[in-house]
């Protein structure tokens, strides 16, 4: 026979091969099989084998794979993070095409309950892995976790405590570094990321302001001045003196305010089992919105870049504000009442109102 790339004899016979990701496949044939048949096999197998090595890879490399080809994203810190999340819950040796929405779903299950996260960062997560899935296979591949449901928040999830429950569980830790970021992010609402970033710099007390750097979570958020309640510069003071400047670890913060809240709850203070460090952000936003009323200034002291987000921080306010605002208008609302208990008449076509008789 003529001797051709890919095709050599074997026996009494010939053999096709192909080499893919540096994986061969052959396939034996009669002597006398056409090229044809041949060159066949050998196209459908490599559209085979690279589209299973496409699918089918660890899933540790296929990440690794994916992070790079991502690494120009303004949030590549915090994709990196996500999918370490997932190569640790699925299994870094785990081949990815073998991975099914329902431990999918089990392990989003598995890190609300133990780890307490919020929907929106059980999404972010789930959107993270998606997108692995889009950019190593293509948009119309398969993809197991665009068939599992996003997470949706909760009253739960959204619910905050008053001031005097914060003040109730952070009087219960002694002076130390995390108490002071605890007390910062109560009186400022700043996240526990833009804390970590915060410099001696940042901080003019005598001017009652602290400098913010920019925000990439959600639709961003530039940096800017933040001006400072009389309760803020006291947290910040504790915080200069505790020198908290610097990074920390939110695990270790979270591990400390839950013992926090335990000794609030055995000296009778009402503490959701589910509080987090971050709900303090969330007290800071309701507190604001029912002195102020307005929406717009806490989207601003909370770094959003619209007030879509920030109606669901200030929502346990909502009854108290709009209680307030007919109260306010209590006087208007009774001239509906003038004309109760008299006979009313229709006057002629041409009058436009309805008069007494």
């Amino acid at each position: 026979m003529t001797r051709r790339r890919g095709i050599r004899a074997h026996g009494r016979g010939v053999e096709a091969f192909v080499r893919v990701n540096g994986r061969l496949y052959t396939k034996s044939f009669p002597n006398g099989t056409p090229l044809k048949t041949l060159d066949e096999w050998r196209r459908a197998k490599q559209l085979e084998a690279g589209r299973a090595a496409r699918l089918g890879g660890l899933l540790a490399d296929d990440a690794a794979r994916y992070l790079r080809a991502v690494a120009a994203m303004p949030t590549i810190a915090n994709r990196r993070f996500e999918i370490g999340c997932w190569v640790a819950a699925l299994g870094p040796r785990r081949r990815r095409d073998s991975i099914r929405p329902d431990e999918i779903a089990a392990v989003l299950a598995r890190w609300e309950q133990e780890e307490q996260l919020a929907p929106q960062t059980l999404r972010l997560r789930l959107n993270a892995l998606a997108h692995l899935f889009r950019v190593l296979d293509g948009p119309t591949a398969p993809n197991p976790a665009r068939l599992v449901p996003r997470p949706k928040p909760t009253p739960a999830a959204l619910a905050v405590v008053p001031m005097t429950t914060v003040a109730a569980i952070l009087a219960t830790m002694r002076p130390s570094p995390t108490r002071s970021r605890l007390r910062v992010l109560a009186t400022t609402g700043l996240p526990q990321k833009q804390i970590a970033q915060l410099v001696p710099g940042d901080l003019d007390l005598v001017g009652r302001t602290v400098r913010t750097t920019p925000r990439r979570k959600g639709r961003g958020a530039e940096g800017r001045i933040l001006p400072l309640a009389d309760a803020a510069v006291a947290a910040f003071e504790e915080f200069i003196a505790q020198d908290a400047f610097g990074p920390f670890s939110t695990s270790s913060m979270r591990t400390a305010f839950r013992r926090a809240c335990a000794r609030a709850r055995r000296a009778g203070v009402v503490v959701p089992e589910t509080l987090r460090p971050y709900d303090l952000r969330h007290a800071f936003a309701a507190t604001v919105y029912r002195r102020t009323r307005d929406l717009a200034a806490v989207a601003r002291l909370l770094g959003h870049a619209s007030t879509a987000i920030t109606s669901r921080y200030a929502t346990a306010a909502f009854e108290d504000v709009d209680r307030a605002a007919l109260d306010a208008a209590a006087d208007e609302l009774g001239i509906v009442g003038w004309g109760v208990g008299r006979p009313m008449e229709r006057v002629p076509r041409r009058g436009r109102n309805w008069q007494s008789a």
